[in-house]
């Protein structure tokens, strides 16, 4: 490549790039905030306790499993389409677990028998009420030092 070629297509794209630095306009947005109208547990907050003694060597979400409920109030504003959401600090990006105090001791969800990834929606009717579970997971093949550990995680409502 010349030296007058580099020159041309730098030119040329300062060219293209000064017009699009000299459009600018100012923007105003109008929102109307509208207060909650679903309430999640009657504003409780949901304590999942896994007793006093957890095996360390059962530590794979099959075992130590703890249920627990969902309920909606909604009131006549709520749209037709809402979703629920565990959120929390996940173990890493790739691993949709929740991440606990103990090192290499995360959470896992489950919803009718099935995994439920942390950080993701699910399509609930609010008239009904949703069960879940959550278990001790270890993550990867290491041991897991006994103690006392905790996590806390938010529930979350959607609305489309």
């Amino acid at each position: 490549m010349s030296w007058l070629t580099a020159v041309k297509k730098v030119v040329i794209l300062s060219a293209c790039l000064l017009p699009l630095t000299a459009l600018a306009s100012n923007i105003h947005v109008n929102v109307e905030v509208l207060g909650p109208s679903c309430t999640i547990n009657n504003g409780e907050t949901v304590e999942v306790d896994f007793g006093d003694e957890v095996l360390s060597t059962k530590l794979d979400g099959n075992h130590n499993r703890e249920i627990f409920f969902v309920n909606f109030q909604c009131n006549a504003s709520t749209p037709n389409t809402i979703f629920l959401k565990i959120e929390g600090e996940q173990w890493d990006s790739s691993i949709k677990l929740l991440k606990t105090s103990k090192e290499n001791l995360s959470i896992e969800f489950f919803r009718a028998g099935q995994w439920f990834p942390l950080n993701e929606r699910l399509e609930v009717d609010p008239l009904r009420s949703y069960a879940f579970q959550a278990a001790p997971y270890k993550i990867g093949n290491v041991k897991v030092q006994a103690g006392p550990f905790s996590a806390a995680a938010t529930l979350a409502v959607y609305y489309e």
